[in-house]
């Protein structure tokens, strides 16, 4: 494999490189219910205690490039949780844990318009 450095010195080769802000430090929102906004402009780790059903938004997606994020839920399972624009594996949210720790990644190719979505870590403890 190539180095940067090689690739940019090759005049017959055009290289377009985007580089894309990503987010370190996991964002805490705490114990949460109904209506949750994840403000990838803040992180792109987020965790989350759950005591109702939620609905969470996403929120200041990036407008170019492919975007991702961590979703860290504790207690998930004993309630209803959606997410706006959310695609799984064969078309099915993934069934979460009611007394552990799950942890979701999603990932968009089309700034934020479909998420795709999946289980990354099922009970966690």
């Amino acid at each position: 494999m190539a180095n940067l450095s090689d690739v940019l010195a090759e005049s017959d080769n055009k290289v377009n490189l985007e580089f894309q802000t990503y987010k370190t430090g996991r964002r805490d929102l705490g114990t949460v219910s109904g209506a949750v906004n994840l403000d990838l402009s803040l992180s792109n780790d987020f965790t989350a205690t759950v005591n109702g059903n939620t609905t969470f938004t996403i929120t200041n997606t990036p407008a170019t490039g492919v975007v991702g994020f961590s979703l860290q839920l504790i207690g998930g399972g004993a309630y209803t949780i959606t997410f706006g624009n959310a695609k799984y594996p064969s078309a099915t949210a993934p069934a979460l844990t009611s007394g552990g720790i799950d942890v979701i990644t999603f990932i968009t190719y089309d700034n934020g318009v479909n998420w795709r979505g999946t289980l990354a870590m099922k009970d966690s403890r």
